[in-house]
């Protein structure tokens, strides 16, 4: 039993880590040591039916327990007071990431990886305009929702699976990128209050309704390109994180006014400080990578897809 209590903190830590744009669930898996675990509960649920759905039910409820404790304080302290030092952390999050993320990938750089990073990137880029441009008006907690926003809601939830799984890429991006995360985190922190309840289901049906369309097919195909083409994968996922840092300053100043001088000089030490923290974070998450696989396995890998792209 004490083993199922574990894992529900796992999953404390794993639902309050997707909710921080930068933060990623799938390094938090990967921290706690059970990142091949939870990808293969989700993989094996239907050959290994008890055993996979025990332990996903388990970190599932604290998942839960997580992503409500942590939009408390997002929505309710962090965003209302400090708005700029808040995306600042976020920032410093992404950054701290980054050196982690690639160096296994960059010995060999080849054009068709610098096309994917550059696609990814403006892809992302791209995403948070069109979000522009499909919400010019900030929608709140309790306005009518329309078809787009709910289709969009989906869409978030369905895109936001697959970056969940991935180490190193934030999830809940794409609703910041599409407008929809205040009104995200509004809608958790008020379905459980009896009269706001049918609004915060409205916001969180599409969403789950998504996630579940998207986490098996994610896992699949996650698991697919990161055995096969691993280098060309986090090549692309390097641009999608480059362009999360550009994208959550950009909604910062389309939604924020200019932070005054003070929070501005905190915030950059603040931008720094997380940048080290996440870097400490990710640094751990490698070496239980490592653990689980081998290093010269690692390499093996890398070596045998950069052989069989030099034969291509």
């Amino acid at each position: 039993m004490l083993k199922y209590l574990f894992l529900v903190l796992k999953g404390i830590l794993f639902g309050a880590s997707n909710l921080i744009p930068g933060g990623s669930g799938g390094t938090t898996l990967v921290v706690c040591g059970i990142y091949e675990d939870t990808l293969n509960s989700i993989t094996t649920l239907k050959s290994n039916f008890k055993k996979s759905l025990i332990f996903l039910l388990f970190l599932l409820i604290g998942t839960v327990i997580g992503v409500i404790s942590g939009s408390l304080l997002i929505k309710k302290v962090l965003l209302v007071s400090i708005p700029f030092m808040t995306y600042c952390m976020f920032a410093g999050f992404i950054i701290g990431t980054l050196p982690n993320l690639i160096s296994p990938y960059i010995k060999k750089i080849k054009v068709q990886y610098v096309i994917g990073f550059i696609i990814s990137l403006a892809a992302v880029i791209g995403l948070l305009f069109l979000g522009f441009k499909i919400n010019n008006n900030t929608i709140n907690f309790g306005d009518k929702l329309q078809f787009k926003d709910y289709a969009l809601l989906f869409l978030c939830g369905f895109i936001g699976i697959f970056a969940m799984i991935v180490p190193g890429v934030s999830g809940i991006l794409i609703f910041l990128i599409f407008g929809y995360y205040g009104i995200f985190l509004d809608a958790i922190n008020n379905i459980y209050h009896i009269h706001s309840f049918v609004d915060a289901f409205l916001v969180c049906l599409p969403v789950g309704l998504g996630m579940v369309a998207g986490i098996i097919p994610a896992s699949i195909l996650m698991k697919f390109l990161m055995k096969k083409f691993p280098t060309g994968t986090y090549f692309c996922i390097f641009g999608f994180v480059i362009g999360s840092v550009i994208c959550l300053f950009l909604s910062y100043f389309h939604e924020y006014n200019n932070p005054k001088t003070l929070h501005l000089i905190l915030g950059i030490i603040e931008l720094i400080i997380f940048a080290v923290i996440s870097f400490v974070i990710s640094s751990l998450a490698d070496k239980k990578k490592n653990n689980i696989k081998p290093k010269e396995n690692i390499d093996n890998d890398i070596k045998d897809e950069i052989s069989k792209e030099e034969i291509e």
